[in-house]
């Protein structure tokens, strides 16, 4: 899939800057992922919880979102966001969506369950993972919100992605905005 996470952030002034053009994830952390050709992050074979995180933070405090537009809902992937830089698994999220064979969406936090199936997604659905500057993450299909979360943002994050089955590939994800 690919994500674009969309982030702004405001100055001393209350200025928002224009957000940083997409750029290829940065891939710094891998568990259990191989980078294979064309920045795609791919699970070996055998593997699961495999994934990866980027180098790259959302600060504390500052409003963005990641978004991932489905190519395809045959395999899992799931996307988010995690304290740390720790690579892959669902549990190292603090807040992330699943996406299942099939299609179904879940809400994960911290490796639990909170919400779904919420929908069955289709190829071309936009997920995304709305963070506001007071800290609320909110989750939305193709601009439809399906829930809002009752845990906070907490402190700087980073952008994760996990393949949890063998030879699944997470394709085309890219940056923009405050992710420094």
């Amino acid at each position: 899939g690919v994500m674009q996470a969309l982030l702004a952030t405001t100055d001393s002034g209350g200025v928002v800057p224009p957000p940083n053009p997409p750029h290829d994830i940065p891939w710094g952390i891998f568990t259990n992922a191989n980078l294979i050709a064309g920045n795609k992050m791919q699970a070996p074979a055998g593997a699961y919880t495999s994934g990866g995180s980027s180098t790259e933070i959302l600060p504390a405090n500052t409003a963005g979102d990641l978004q991932l537009t489905l190519l395809q809902v045959t395999t899992s992937r799931l996307f988010g966001i995690g304290a740390t830089g720790t690579g892959g698994g669902f549990n190292r999220m603090t807040h992330c969506i699943d996406i299942e064979p099939g299609g179904a969406m879940y809400i994960f936090q911290s490796g639990v369950n909170v919400a779904g199936p919420l929908a069955t997604t289709v190829a071309n659905d936009v997920l995304k993972i709305d963070i506001t500057a007071a800290n609320v993450v909110t989750y939305l299909l193709t601009g439809v919100v399906k829930y809002t979360s009752l845990v906070a943002k907490s402190g700087s994050v980073y952008a994760n992605a996990t393949v949890p089955n063998t030879n699944n590939i997470c394709e085309n994800i890219t940056l923009s905005g405050s992710f420094a």
